[in-house]
């Protein structure tokens, strides 16, 4: 006889050996026909009614006729398997109490659960299912004060539902009433129960009496009142028919008297077809259930209140916002190649090599990850380099919508995280605009000008925490905007900022960006921007032929210097504008004259606004040129020292809207004169008796910054030695009482600066040598760098000391790839 072996597949399946822990005796080993019974668990003491339709073959109920009266009942609790997969462990004992013959053929019988038991292995035989089981019992437990009051707590939620549950058998209802083992009573009641197949099973296969009442005094008290709410709602349908009648006949009758007053507004239509918008959308559940709080509320309000209004709103932001995946699809754009996304970039932007090197490398991981967890960048540079055009290109590249987000300004929270919904006119904050601005759940949205974020108002929030949720990945996924009330993701938004500097910027919110430095634009590069990018811009703009804005680069040269001085391209290309209006102006009028020429330049563009620097051979004592780096690019500083003779004696006065930073390097560079005063070729009597004043001109412009210590270092010794600087010199670099120079920030600015200006002889501190491999061939090939440890070094190569074996100290020519120099003169200084 072919016989197939069939290991139960239950979840809950364990070994003889394990189960031997959870039972307080084995009782009997057997092998028991199986009925096998779909979603349906029998529990001892349960009679059950069944047909060879409802899971078991003829050829079961085959061998109960030959006299095998006692069958196992098993359950499969995965309907439409095979009757061999999925099998539970536990079932019930049973006897066949009753077979029937339909008269279609079929076979009906009466089960009676007896006992539990366990299958260990099933085995599918011609006649039928058979399985080797064991017949098990209950633990044994002590009757404590908690097990009785557990007792008594299950006989009481059992008279409770025997008088709501009118389906219970009249059998199993007197076994009920006349009882008080728990044990019985569980088995009686969990069958009637509105529970799912598999948590029956649990109670089943459960052989601690505590455990189990337990369970079932929790499914019995939600049961109680589950029927409590069924009888209550039946009893209310039954009264309230007539009712619900009477309502919609007075509803049509109030319809047609608006109707006829004219008063139909459509609130009604416009409220039906917001609530059919919200069921197209994909909505997280949170979301549905303030969704449908509202529109309840909304239908009973008046339309002209005031509230009736602000839920509106409320409702039409949310219906507003990107929502689910057809919508976060609609913004997803194949992400293109890396040649693709270099032209992007070339087509907007010239030169900027590092710039857009780094940008590629941005879209390339992105390509590569499916997403920049973590990564957020920071275009730091000076007005009109390009940071907002770059993000525009970023998001282009990608496909993605662009959405700029100005914080300029801001200085309250809310503005961020949006207005709570306590007053009418609250909205949510600029994020959330964004975000139904794009339309898409990832668009790229820019967090324009971060760095000028408005001081916060003391009790109005704190704007860095604010930027520290929204760019922080493991944060914004669950960003919540006070307006809304729940949280809305964003960790598909790619997020960049921009800066004119990263002064005043936290810590915190420093360590969640990455920088990349845009560098200002040197002549020759302004005109290649110029002739290839403004012009054909201002052409399209203004519908001018491009013939008739023919400017030469010699032109456009004159128009860099004596028009713009400025680290972008902002101020050029309003100049062009200008140009460009007067040309339509003239063809507009039939005028003939239409060349823009050197000649004719100031009737286009007014009086020279900005001149070269005088060719004289020397400053003024006590005039030292220092290198400074602003928020608006590079720039020199006129350092101007005076001395005099006053009431007070050795004091330093420091005019020009000083920082504290340059204030303590002018006192470090005053206390190392003073300490060095030999060296020097000062008069320390004099110096002492007399008083310093140091000023930098234009007063109303704050300054400060460590970057001014070598140049005010000069200026004083200039001033106190009589001797002059030459005008061709500029300086930069960091002082200490030691004497040593310090590295400093914003070198390829400070050097584009000088070079625009004029000076050739740069000193700036050996640590910053390697910086100049970022400068570009036509800057350096025009400049003399001369990199020094000491303050000593400065003063010699500006001639305002000796050295003392006549040698002189030539300039070094910068060459790339060269290694930082060595120093020139190091025995001058051995002492120091």
């Amino acid at each position: 006889m072919n016989e197939k072996k069939i290991q139960p597949q239950t979840p809950a399946s364990v070994s003889f050996k394990e189960l031997s822990t959870r039972f307080e005796s084995l009782e009997e080993h057997s092998d028991l026909p199986l009925i096998i019974l779909p979603k349906i668990v029998l529990f001892p003491g349960q009679s059950l009614p069944i047909s060879s339709l409802e899971g078991f073959r003829s050829a079961d109920l085959h061998l109960a006729q030959k006299g095998l009266l006692r069958v196992g009942v098993i359950s499969q609790l995965d309907e439409g398997k095979e009757p061999s997969a999925h099998l539970s462990l536990f079932g019930t004992e049973a006897i066949i109490t009753g077979i029937i013959k339909m008269s279609d053929g079929s076979f009906g019988a009466v089960l009676k659960g007896v006992r539990r038991l366990v299958v260990n292995s099933i085995s599918n035989k011609k006649e039928g299912y058979t399985g080797h089981v064991m017949i098990v019992g209950d633990k044994q437990v002590r009757q404590t004060a908690k097990f009785l009051a557990s007792v008594k707590a299950l006989k009481n939620l059992v008279n409770k539902v025997i008088k709501l549950n009118h389906a219970i058998s009249q059998e199993a209802v007197a076994l009920l009433y006349t009882t008080d083992d728990p044990v019985l009573m569980c088995d009686l009641m969990t069958p009637y129960l509105s529970i799912t197949a598999k948590e029956k099973l649990a109670i089943l296969s459960n052989f601690d009496i505590r455990s189990r009442m337990k369970h079932l005094i929790k499914f019995m008290s939600r049961e109680v009142e589950l029927l409590n709410i069924s009888s209550r709602i039946q009893e209310e349908v039954r009264n309230d028919m007539h009712e619900g009648l009477k309502r919609n006949f007075l509803r049509e009758q109030m319809a047609a008297i608006k109707r006829e007053l004219g008063e139909i507004d459509g609130e009604v239509d416009e409220l039906e077809d917001l609530q059919s918008s919200f069921e197209k959308l994909d909505l997280p559940l949170e979301v549905k259930n303030i969704i449908t709080r509202e529109t309840e509320r909304l239908a009973m309000m008046h339309p002209g209140s005031p509230e009736y209004m602000v839920s509106w709103t409320y409702l039409s932001w949310i219906k507003d916002l990107p929502w689910g995946e057809v919508e976060r699809k609609k913004g997803e754009a194949k992400i293109p190649q890396l040649k693709a996304a270099s032209r992007v970039l070339n087509k907007s932007h010239y030169g900027l090599r590092k710039v857009k090197d780094r940008i590629l490398e941005y879209i390339a991981v992105l390509h590569h990850r499916g997403n920049l967890k973590g990564q957020v960048l920071l275009l730091v540079g000076p007005p009109g380099v390009g940071k907002t055009s770059l993000a525009r290109s970023i998001a282009e590249a990608l496909g993605r919508p662009f959405v700029q987000i100005s914080l300029g300004g801001v200085r309250d929270e809310a503005e961020i995280r949006g207005h709570r919904r306590t007053y009418i006119g609250s909205m949510p904050g600029k994020i959330i605009q964004g975000m139904k601005t794009a339309g898409v759940f990832n668009p790229l949205i820019l967090l324009d000008e971060i760095d000028k974020l408005g001081a916060a108002v003391p009790g109005q929030g704190d704007l860095s925490a604010a930027l520290l949720e929204l760019l922080d990945p493991e944060q914004n996924k669950f960003f919540t905007d006070h307006y809304l009330g729940f949280p809305f993701d964003l960790s598909q938004v790619i997020f960049v900022t921009t800066a004119n500097t990263t002064e005043g910027l936290s810590e915190p919110l420093m360590d969640r960006l990455e920088m990349v430095e845009i560098s200002s634009y040197t002549e020759s590069e302004k005109v290649k921007i110029a002739t290839s990018q403004l012009v054909p811009s201002i052409c399209r703009d203004l519908r001018l032929k491009l013939q008739k804005f023919d400017l030469s680069e010699t032109l456009m040269r004159t128009i860099i210097r004596q028009y713009t001085r400025e680290a972008g391209v902002r101020q050029l290309r309003r100049e062009l504008v200008a140009i460009g209006r007067k040309l339509v102006k003239r063809i507009v009028a039939g005028e003939s004259s239409l060349v823009v020429s050197e000649k004719n330049l100031r009737g286009f563009l007014g009086q020279q606004r900005y001149f070269e620097e005088p060719h004289a051979k020397t400053l003024s004592p006590g005039v030292a040129i220092g290198l400074a780096y602003t928020a608006f690019g590079g720039d020199i500083l006129y350092i101007e020292s005076r001395r005099f003779v006053g009431e007070a004696k050795g004091a330093l006065t420091l005019t020009g809207s000083l920082g504290k930073v340059m204030k303590e390097s002018a006192q470090t560079a005053y206390s190392f004169i003073l300490s060095e005063a030999d060296h020097l070729g000062v008069d320390r009597a004099e110096m002492e008796k007399s008083n310093i004043h140091i000023h930098l001109p234009d007063g109303a412009t704050p300054k400060d910054g460590p970057s001014a210590g070598v140049a005010l270092l000069s200026a004083m010794v200039s001033l106190l030695s009589g001797k002059e600087i030459a005008v061709h010199f500029a300086m930069t670099g960091e002082i200490t009482l030691r004497g040593k120079v310090l590295p400093v920030g914003g070198i390829k600015e400070k050097l584009l600066a000088a070079h625009r200006y004029g000076k050739t002889h740069i000193i700036l501190p050996r640590e910053n040598w390697l910086e100049l491999e970022e400068l570009p061939p036509e800057v350096l090939k025009d400049l003399h760098i001369y990199a020094i440890d000491h303050m000593m070094e400065a003063l010699f190569l500006t001639g305002l000391i000796t050295r003392q074996d006549g040698r002189e100290q030539l300039p070094v020519k910068f060459r790339r790839n060269a290694l930082v120099p060595t120093p020139t003169f190091p025995e001058l200084f051995a002492s120091s």
